[in-house]
């Protein structure tokens, strides 16, 4: 099952794109954990905004779609693991297993939707 500090491993890696500057390295601390949620709260209100933060700078567009490619890697080889540990618990009659996984789950897919719509927000301001 994947823990705070793999999750927080693999979304670390996004851009805080509201200054431009990148996201410090993750640990499996208290303070990191809540660092990287916000992070994630962050990008996520980027995307239902449906605008960038009015300090954005396209100098930074580089640097932050690099990190949203980053991410979006790692998601990609998340998931896969993630709904065969989900059919496994299922399988096993874990329910209580597999509902805490397919929570996990969807919070990722969310997340990745919100990568998906920041960066299309990055390319339309910074061609």
């Amino acid at each position: 099952m994947m823990n705070a500090r793999n999750l927080a491993a693999g979304i670390a890696v996004v851009a805080l794109v509201g200054t431009g500057a990148g996201v410090a390295g993750a640990s499996g601390s208290a303070h990191h954990h809540h660092h990287w949620k916000a992070e994630v709260a962050k990008i996520e209100a980027i995307a239902k905004a449906g605008k960038l933060p009015a300090g954005f700078k396209c100098a930074s567009a580089p640097k932050d779609l690099a990190q949203i490619t980053k991410a979006e890697t790692w998601i990609h080889a998340y998931l896969p693991k993630a709904e065969a540990r989900e059919a496994a618990a299922v399988a096993a009659h874990k329910t209580k297993l597999a509902h805490l996984i397919k929570h996990r789950i969807t919070g990722v897919e969310k997340f990745q939707s919100a990568l998906i719509t920041v960066s299309s927000l990055i390319n339309a301001a910074c061609t």
